[in-house]
């Protein structure tokens, strides 16, 4: 197992190992459709082992973690780093583990990584009636830019 990042009582975060599919698939598995279309922005009924591998399987320019409770995996957050130093977020929390803080600690320890890699920016996209990540952009100091196409566009200045 990886180093643990964060921990806090059950819950622990750490960085995405190459052995973990099971893991990413456990937590997809407890989602909805709805939840899965709220970070896919398209319905995925199902996702394949090769659809689930770009969770696990990624470059250096990417920062992977999961959180778990106990051994129980519970949710990921990824950061997609591009060439002018801003890094794209992407969080799913498992449905029976809302409003405990999770997806909080994530992006808190994400955010711990892409200073120490000095990204100067983090942005997010949303579907813009996506009430949870709002308040949860909210909270970590995002701010809403903009609502294209039903797609909200939130970013935080790092540097």
């Amino acid at each position: 197992m990886s180093h643990i990042v964060r921990q806090r009582e059950q819950l622990s975060i750490r960085h995405v190992a190459s052995g973990d599919l099971k893991h990413v698939r456990h937590i997809f598995e407890r989602t909805t459709s709805e939840d899965r279309y709220c970070r896919f922005f398209q319905f995925k009924d199902e996702l394949d082992d090769a659809a689930l591998l770009q969770f696990v399987d990624f470059g250096t320019g990417t920062v992977g973690l999961l959180a778990f409770d106990g051994a129980t995996p519970v949710g990921m957050a990824h950061a997609w780093v591009d060439e002018f130093g801003a890094a794209e977020l992407g969080v799913i929390v498992s449905g029976d583990v809302r409003r405990r803080g999770v997806g909080l600690m994530l992006i808190e320890s994400l955010l711990d990584e892409l200073r120490a890699r000095a990204v100067q920016e983090l942005f997010a996209y949303a579907l813009g009636e996506n009430a949870a990540f709002a308040a949860l952009a909210r909270r970590l100091g995002m701010t809403r830019q903009s609502v294209e196409d039903g797609v909200a566009t939130f970013r935080l200045a790092l540097a």
